[in-house]
């Protein structure tokens, strides 16, 4: 790395001084289109873990010339400009990696290092299992400086795929869906089968999750940790081109006629990788495997259902704005709603930067803490960081 570049770094304390055994076992790809702002946070936060980062750039123009001779002077670090689908750079990558374990990443993300190395060392401790990972946290920005981390979105406690049976794993999956193999850890083997075989031709590139999720499940189980792992930002928009039509949900997509070859097509591809590896009737899984999707529909539904019932109510439409409206106006108002949020915080275990409650409940785990505290000042001091690079 250059020395400007590690001097500014040094200079605004975005280092992490913490090391774990196994992270340099471990490659972690990020693809990214049209956010390339995000690339830079991410090689400066896993700077010196020893982790192999590919960055797989779709983007419409190339990336800076100075923000890319800054990338290109972190260590363990390969950047690769490819305006192809993110389907074909995530097959793509698997010719890149060099580490015995890999995984997916988001670009705007933040993957917790201490969860990470539990999640390896649990694989390594029992061969059983081809993936793993950890609880999750919610990172949302609410004005400058100025963080909620919270825990009351994971759905990951207790949440395990230890199934003997392929079958029975994704029946446990379906009934109770979890996007549990995207994030997780994989030995390399596994992550090339899983990410490196998705099919071409969709409508949307949602569909790739599941793709990905059957190829895993297939070949075995997956597990979690109890350890956080996992930092997702609510506060980047989706960055959609015509390839990916993220706006496409899965279950639209099952239940329009419109798409019937696509599924038909991914229903045989499964069917026939599952015949392969279990020597089971093609035609009775292809029924099966459509009985599932048709259960997993039918929970989405009933899921969104209730999610549009609670924010369409008058009271939070109605009251909740009324009343910040009026405890911005008014200090005391303002300290009582603050009070609220942090008891909900406490409980929920949101982390409020500025806050007491920051250090009475998360210092205590020294690990959190301390990535927890790196992830937001890389996203406080990144303005500062790219004026000082000029």
């Amino acid at each position: 790395m250059s020395n400007k570049v590690f001097n500014v770094i040094a200079e605004l304390n975005l280092v992490s001084h913490n090391s774990h055994k196994y992270l340099s076992d471990l490659s972690i790809v990020i693809p990214t289109y049209n956010r390339q702002e995000l690339i830079l946070k991410q090689c400066i936060y896993w700077y010196g873990s020893g982790v192999q980062l590919i960055i797989l750039d779709g983007s419409t123009v190339p990336l800076d010339r100075k923000l890319l001779d800054s990338i290109n002077g972190f260590e363990n670090v390969i950047y690769k400009y490819l305006p192809i689908s993110i389907q074909e750079r995530m097959c793509k990558s698997i010719d890149f990696i060099k580490k015995p374990f890999a995984m997916y990443c988001s670009d705007d993300n933040f993957l917790l290092p201490f969860g990470v190395n539990a999640a390896i060392e649990k694989l390594i401790k029992d061969s059983n299992l081809v993936a793993c990972m950890g609880q999750s946290l919610r990172l949302k920005w609410i004005k400058p400086k100025y963080f909620g981390i919270s825990k009351i979105y994971n759905r990951f406690q207790n949440y395990n795929l230890l199934q003997d049976s392929p079958y029975e794993r994704l029946r446990y999956l379906f009934n109770n869906y979890n996007n549990i193999t995207s994030y997780a850890v994989m030995p390399t083997e596994v992550y090339k089968y899983s990410w490196g075989n998705l099919g071409d031709g969709y409508s949307t590139s949602n569909i790739y999750e599941f793709e990905q999720c059957f190829s895993t499940l297939i070949l075995g189980r997956v597990a979690t940790t109890k350890d956080f792992y996992w930092v997702q930002s609510t506060n980047t928009d989706i960055v959609d081109n015509a390839n990916d039509n993220r706006f496409l949900l899965v279950s639209d997509w099952w239940n329009s006629n419109s798409y019937n070859l696509e599924k038909d097509y991914f229903l045989n591809k499964f069917s026939k990788i599952w015949n392969s590896l279990y020597g089971e009737d093609p035609i009775k899984i292809k029924k099966d495997l459509e009985i599932l999707f048709t259960v997993y529909v039918q929970g989405q539904s009933k899921r969104y259902s209730l999610h549009d019932s609670y924010f369409n109510s008058r009271f939070i439409n109605n009251i909740v704005p009324w009343y910040r409206i009026l405890a911005n106006r008014f200090e005391f108002l303002g300290k009582i709603r603050r009070f609220i949020i942090n008891f909900i915080a406490l409980r929920s275990f949101v982390a409020l930067e500025d806050d007491w409650l920051i250090s009475r409940r998360i210092s205590k785990q020294k690990f959190l803490y301390e990535e927890l505290s790196l992830i937001t000042r890389i996203l406080q001091e990144y303005e500062l960081l790219l004026k000082k690079l000029q």
